[in-house]
């Protein structure tokens, strides 16, 4: 009915059958939005089934998305959302994929590839390679438990001081050397391993894929119903009629975006953990060392809040230094910004895609009471195997800059700096090694010492490294200012510029830049800045922040308010 109408023309029947038909469309997809937003709050995902999750597995494995006449079509339309593209092309990643074959390039190949688009590193030499082959043994001595279809899946170490494993859409695991330096034995390894074998064995890559394909068929059907209407009618009622649609397509896109599919994306780390303890259980692994790996991510996770925190703490103990609410406005600002705090948090609960460790710790705990109550005790945990390779074999001599460079952070970190510059220098393979930990701690701890040429080599070293942090870039520009080496700090804030374009704004770069060059001096080319600034932007806020750059400190406006904010001019 619906075709036989856009083939004769549209007529005021056909009007209304096609606003119904949106209507109803957007009233089913609210509906079921809701009714998923719901059972994220109404109770465990192990609730969600009987027995073991390995048994129920078979029917939460996604199928790929599959290319059809709908998906065909359905790529040739745009639609975006602000400056990011909603959806993907699912021609283009077929068509990729058969590039791949063509060339003979394997999912190894692909991720390497990826690697060097992230500045990703990964574990190399002969301590690699015996490492890489002991964690495949234990891949492969899990997958052996899996009843259905057995991918293909491998696994590498990357280098990073953060605790953490992920697998790729390749289906490769992606391992960090501080997840093997924590581990007490091999089966904590391997519950790690399991967690990242749950998300490639349900296939959750198929459900994000499947997920973004919906949002775009959403989007898609209400933004033409509505470009139709718009087209056809004049009446107040149509053009009404159509705004709703838009907005409420809208709305619902934004709803499954910024929380449901957070949420639901939380889900799959619980079907991961359950799937998990399963898998442990049958390769004859301690099946509760998943509460291990899930209580040592929540330490992490404390940690790096504590971090955080602290860093907030500092910058407003530096805000309240440079001002105090000397007016109701400007109280009434900072009641904003408290309040503005409370709303992020709350809302940052909601959108996080991994639920907090502790809230997957109690669910395994659940599961575990639920359906391991009678399985006795679970073997002993295999410490030797792990030693043997990590701590004492080949593995080690991969290993050591991490052994070393994660025991000096954190002597640095308890001020404890000539122990810690010693582990740094060991971490150090020769002179010419920029690994940016290392350096970092030999930074602080010449700092300490008062060796501020030491320290700035060090620092100057690090950022040379593909590993290097834009808090390595900011401390060495900032030494080169108080050193009064300002051509050096305004070389140096370009490279970070053209290093991080994602991190540094024209808001951060312009006046920075045009602060260095006034403490420089140098105020001719200060007021050029200023005046580019100024000419080249429509925000007032940033031309605020370019004009105050260039005033001498003291006479600087500390609580400049960006344009959105309500009672800024």
């Amino acid at each position: 009915m619906t075709l036989r109408c856009f083939l004769s023309g549209l007529s005021r029947s056909c009007l209304k059958r096609l606003v119904l038909c949106t209507a109803l469309t957007l009233s089913l997809q609210g509906c079921q939005t809701l009714k998923n937003v719901q059972s994220q709050f109404a109770g465990g995902t192990y609730q969600t089934f009987d027995g073991k999750m390995i048994d129920a597995a078979q029917s939460r494995i996604t199928p790929p998305v599959e290319e059809t006449l709908y998906t065909t079509l359905l790529d040739k339309v745009k639609i975006t959302d602000g400056e990011d593209e909603v959806g993907f092309n699912v021609s283009a990643k077929y068509n990729k994929e058969r590039e791949a074959a063509l060339r003979g390039l394997s999912a190894r190949d692909l991720e390497m590839r990826e690697f060097q688009a992230r500045s990703v590193e990964e574990l190399s030499g002969p301590g690699a390679a015996a490492l890489n082959s002991y964690l495949s043994g234990i891949v492969d001595r899990l997958l052996d438990q899996w009843p259905h279809d057995r991918p293909e899946v491998s696994i590498v170490v990357i280098k990073s001081d953060e605790y953490d494993a992920e697998i790729s859409s390749n289906n490769i695991i992606r391992l960090t050397t501080p997840v093997l330096l924590n581990a007490d034995d091999e089966d904590e390894v391997a519950a790690v391993v399991a967690h990242e074998l749950g998300h490639a064995l349900f296939q959750h890559h198929n459900a994000d894929d499947q997920a973004a394909i919906d949002n775009k068929s959403l989007m898609a059907l209400t933004s033409y119903s509505s470009a139709i209407l718009l087209d056809n009618s004049q009446s107040a009622a149509t053009q009404n009629a159509a705004q709703a649609l838009l907005f409420g397509g809208y709305g619902i896109y934004k709803l499954n975006d910024n929380i449901l599919h957070n949420s639901w994306k939380r889900y799959q780390e619980d079907e991961a953990d359950l799937l998990a303890v399963d898998l442990l259980y049958a390769a004859g692994y301690d099946w509760e060392r998943a509460i291990t790996m899930l209580e040592r991510l929540t330490h992490e996770e404390k940690r790096e809040t504590r971090r955080k925190n602290e860093t907030v703490r500092q910058i407003d103990e530096l805000n309240r230094s440079l001002t105090s609410p000397v007016d109701i406005t400007t109280a009434f600002n900072n009641g904003l910004a408290e309040l503005s705090g409370e709303l992020s948090n709350l809302q940052s609960s909601l959108t996080a895609d991994h639920a907090p460790a502790d809230q997957r710790l109690r669910e395994v705990k659940l599961y575990l009471q639920r359906e391991y109550m009678r399985a006795g005790i679970p073997p002993a945990a295999d410490q030797a195997s792990l030693e043997k390779v990590v701590w004492e074999g080949p593995g080690f001599s991969a290993i050591k800059k991490s052994v070393y460079g994660e025991r000096a952070r954190i002597l640095a970190e308890r001020g404890e700096y000539d122990e810690a510059r010693e582990l740094a220098l060991k971490a150090l393979d020769g002179r010419d090694d920029t690994d940016p930990s290392a350096r970092y701690v030999l930074y602080l701890a010449r700092k300490h010492e008062g060796d501020i040429d030491k320290a700035t080599y060090n620092l100057d070293m690090a950022r040379q490294d593909s590993q290097a942090g834009l808090n390595i870039f900011t401390l060495l520009r900032d030494e080169y200012v108080n050193q009064e080496k300002w051509d050096d700090a305004l070389d140096i804030w370009q490279k970070a510029l053209i290093r991080f374009p994602k991190h540094i704004t024209m808001d951060t770069y312009l006046p920075e830049r045009i602060s260095i060059l006034t403490r420089a001096g140098r105020l001719i080319e200060a007021q050029t800045e200023v005046e580019f600034c100024v000419q080249n932007t429509a925000s007032t806020y940033l031309k605020a922040l370019c004009q105050n750059a260039i005033r001498p400190a003291d006479e600087q406006v500390a609580n400049i308010q960006p344009d959105n904010n309500p009672l800024a001019e």
